[in-house]
């Protein structure tokens, strides 16, 4: 059934949406009263229609892996391999390329992680030394942080994943050092203890998220942590998180109150309840794979997590159940080029980036 609006002189198909405080949502469903009895009068299913995005992003470098992607508003900045970065002000229309390394010392070194709120990003890179660095402008220019960010980190201390909310942060450093902020990345505070209260205190970190208050935060071999005041405190949540298996966390969603995470050999755990208790979720989601799953997003009424062989899945209820997607998404990828990273833009259209420059984007419509 569809919903049309006069709109000039023409009638258009219009998908119903619902403010929840200064945010529209879309509705699945929409009824209205006729003669005094409620009607379904508009329903549809979310899909989007996926395509090839420019190879390498316009980043000068046609097939860098592209790791690491964080999105502002339309502002887009997705970094990966040999320090090269590409930076979208368009929701990801059109790409431009952005400073290799962002700024970084050792800038040929893989951008690792990205994170952004408002016009103000963070990025770090692979480099022993620690490297982050700061832009206040969406990613025009950047400038360096302190290295390791104060963590205590002396060597190997690359920061491998980077989260911000309600103008706080908070970065996970390799051997299980940490640090946050209160100004919005400007200045940095090692957290205690090493490891988080996650029961792992030497070995790496591998994903991170934060909304409001709450963070959760992914480890190497299942270990997990989270904290309910912006990073302030700690405390471990299961190890493995009860999907059935021990392996590396590499990515996790907070949904409002539902959190995701989603691991290596095709494993993935799901809350309800802001991370206190987990259940796993169907390995593989439903591909027919046991992909080592490297991301997790969502938009209004999707959930998509991608993984390095370029499987995909999504839930459009909540992450009860998932659902194959194409494989690569349309970038163009074949074997062994996977999706590394996806985010939604502004208008709740996707990106997806990987390895070997391939990237594409998905646009949202209700059938």
């Amino acid at each position: 059934m569809t919903l049309n609006v006069m709109q000039g002189s023409s009638w258009r198909e219009a998908v119903p949406h619902v403010k929840v405080g200064d945010t529209w949502h879309r509705c699945k469903q929409a009824f209205a009263k006729v003669n005094g009895v409620w009607e379904n009068v508009w329903s549809g299913n979310l899909t989007y229609t996926w395509s090839a995005l420019p190879k390498g992003l316009n980043s000068g470098s046609s097939s860098p892996l592209m790791f690491a992607m964080s999105v502002s508003g339309d502002v887009i900045v997705v970094g990966g391999g040999d320090g090269r970065a590409a930076r979208s002000t368009d929701g990801g229309s059109t790409w431009s390329a952005a400073p290799i390394g962002l700024g970084n010392r050792d800038s040929s070194s893989l951008i690792l992680a990205i994170a952004s709120e408002g016009n103000t990003f963070l990025a770090s890179n692979s480099s022993g030394n620690g490297n982050a660095t700061r832009s206040t402008d969406g990613g025009v220019t950047w400038t360096r942080l302190p290295i390791g960010l104060n963590s205590g980190a002396v060597t190997s201390r690359f920061i491998r994943a980077l989260a911000m909310s309600n103008g706080k942060a908070v970065a996970l450093v390799r051997g299980g050092y940490a640090s946050r902020s209160e100004d919005a990345g400007a200045t940095w505070t090692r957290i205690d203890p090493r490891g988080l209260n996650s029961g792992l205190t030497t070995f790496s970190p591998w994903s991170i998220d934060m909304e409001g208050d709450l963070v959760v935060a992914g480890f190497a071999f299942g270990y997990a942590a989270m904290s309910t005041d912006a990073g302030v405190t700690w405390s471990a949540m299961p190890r493995g998180l009860n999907s059935g298996d021990t392996d590396h966390i590499y990515g996790m969603d907070i949904i409002g109150d539902t959190v995701v995470a989603v691991m290596n050999s095709g494993y993935a755990a799901i809350s309800k309840d802001r991370g206190a208790t987990w259940a796993a979720l169907p390995r593989g989601l439903n591909t027919g794979a046991n992909p080592t799953w490297r991301h997790v997003s969502h938009a209004d009424g999707i959930i998509i997590a991608v993984a390095q062989e370029g499987y995909v899945s999504s839930s459009t209820d909540g992450g009860d159940t998932w659902t194959p997607l194409t494989r690569y998404l349309e970038s163009g990828a074949t074997a062994s080029n996977g999706i590394y990273a996806i985010e939604p833009n502004a208008d709740n259209e996707f990106i997806a980036v990987g390895a070997s420059g391939y990237a594409s984007i998905g646009v949202p419509s209700f059938t």
